[in-house]
């Protein structure tokens, strides 16, 4: 039997605080061999297309293990949006030096970004998040393409199978369509399942 896809408030609901196990915040600052390799594919993407100085904004940012990365790498000017106060506070314990070098924003994406001004970003980034927004979300990638020049993705676009909190699309349309140009594009991403696709975009 196929299960319904999430709603938006239900999305929001399971990322606040998810029950099932599947996604505890600590998980993600696990010194895995996998996520070390995901550290330096979305590393080098950033470093192709964002100076040391970029003010870089990343979309659920969980317990701050790509800040972390891009602030051992140089980057200084880091602001993070996450809708789970647990994962932040796993954040601010276990990554102490990330979470008071970052600037964090607990909230809803969708409602952060619409009242952000143009340009308040050079560089947005999303790792593995823009899959779990229903399509009643998606004004959100409009308000990205306005806060931001530069957008960076890494996402889950090719489904193997129906997850009721999975909404894959293609990036690439959706962001063109949205006046945005593609620069780079890569697949697959090292570290990461072959169904997810790294993606840059331009304002046109």
């Amino acid at each position: 039997m196929t299960n319904k896809p999430f709603t938006l408030e239900e999305a929001h609901n399971y990322w606040r605080s998810p029950g099932d196990g599947k996604n505890a915040p600590e998980n993600y600052l696990m010194q895995r061999p996998d996520l070390q390799k995901r550290d330096r594919a979305l590393l080098e993407l950033l470093e192709r297309n964002a100076s040391r100085d970029a003010r870089i904004l990343e979309i659920g940012c969980n317990s701050g293990r790509n800040l972390r990365s891009l602030m051992r790498a140089g980057y200084r000017d880091l602001s993070g949006i996450e809708i789970s106060q647990a994962a932040v506070d796993v954040m601010k314990k276990m990554e102490p030096a990330v979470y008071r070098a970052t600037r964090v924003t607990v909230g809803e994406a969708e409602a952060l970004l619409g009242e952000m001004k143009a340009d308040d970003y050079d560089v947005i980034l999303s790792t593995a998040v823009l899959v779990h927004i229903p399509p009643e979300g998606e004004r959100l990638f409009k308000s990205m393409t306005v806060v931001a020049k530069t957008i960076v993705l890494v996402e889950f676009e090719r489904a193997a199978a129906f997850s009721s909190r999975h909404s894959p699309r293609s990036y690439r349309e959706v962001f063109e369509t949205l006046g945005m140009r593609q620069i780079e594009e890569i697949h697959p991403v090292s570290g990461f399942p072959k169904s997810y696709v790294g993606r840059v975009f331009r304002r046109s």
